[in-house]
């Protein structure tokens, strides 16, 4: 289990979802990742045991850099040495339950709080497109280390050459010939009918969790995305009163956003477990937004 932040401070908010999780999730093994020199006294007091892991400063210097972290294969290649999966839990979410077992047999490689649209037509209602939101997702480590292996292979051989010093395989290829570089699979007509839609969503994909959940099984079928009726047992995020509708009642095993969100449909449920909630509304800033 993961927690991702870049500030030192833990808001009242944050702190209700964090004492659920190490009360919830403790027998599993805790990690903060944070950026290097943070202090991380407020986490370490609230879950026991918790493990940190520090990256550069620029990794997580606004959710640009944040989202480039959580697409590249780095965090992923280091929990995967040990992990079979990582469970990502940003601050502000709530879980209600154990089931990390049960859902990591299941043969998801992304599970995360369904996707909400606004409908095209005037007066419709607001539909799911398929696709997850991260900040409480269950990721398979091992696949999203394969799709960032499979998808340099789609990068145009030009691009290496060009790229700047530091950039993935810049030292390795950027002083290759083309011909040597298309020798490696690297530009191969071949790669055509992959490398199209992936270079489509490329330069048109902002947040990671739409990279991972719907680019992804998009070029790479073989990446299993749990649908979003089979995400709704796992996590709700958005359009919180149609999620429990289409869930029969029944409680995700958490929910991310909840006192952004839906705060009023959420509070029974929290307090029902003996939470004691805050009285001012004014929250944390969100993910990186501040950064």
């Amino acid at each position: 289990m993961v927690v991702f932040t870049h500030r030192p401070d833990v808001s009242p908010w944050e702190r209700v979802g964090l004492e659920q999780c190490a009360a919830v999730l403790g027998r599993h093994d805790l990690h903060l990742v944070c950026p290097r020199g943070m202090p991380t006294d407020a986490y370490e007091a609230l879950l026991p045991g918790l493990r940190i892991v520090h990256v550069p400063p620029r990794r997580m210097a606004g959710y640009l850099a944040y989202s480039d972290l959580k697409t590249s294969s780095m965090l992923f290649r280091h929990f995967g040495e040990r992990y079979r999966f990582t469970l990502c839990h940003e601050p502000d979410v709530f879980v209600f339950r154990d089931e990390l077992d049960e859902w990591c047999e299941r043969g998801f490689h992304y599970v995360g709080a369904p996707f909400w649209k606004p409908s095209p037509q005037p007066g419709g209602e607001p539909f799911m497109p398929g696709g997850g939101n991260s900040g409480f997702s269950l990721r398979d480590n091992d696949a999203h280390v394969r799709v960032n292996r499979t998808l340099r292979l789609l990068e145009r051989p030009g691009s290496f050459r060009r790229a700047p010093a530091g950039s993935p395989w810049s030292a390795e290829l950027r002083d290759l010939p083309l011909v040597t570089i298309k020798a490696l699979g690297i530009g191969n007509s071949t790669n055509e009918w992959l490398r199209n839609p992936y270079l489509r969503w490329r330069g048109n994909t902002f947040y990671e969790d739409v990279f991972w959940s719907q680019m992804v099984p998009e070029v790479l079928p073989w990446f299993r995305v749990a649908d979003p009726m089979t995400s709704l047992g796992f996590s709700f995020e958005l359009e919180v009163e149609r999620c429990f509708e289409l869930a029969g009642g029944r409680l995700p095993v958490g929910c991310h956003g909840w006192y952004r969100f839906a705060l009023d449909l959420w509070r029974p449920h929290i307090e029902a477990l003996g939470h004691v909630l805050p009285d001012h509304v004014e929250f944390p800033p969100h993910g990186s937004e501040d950064g």
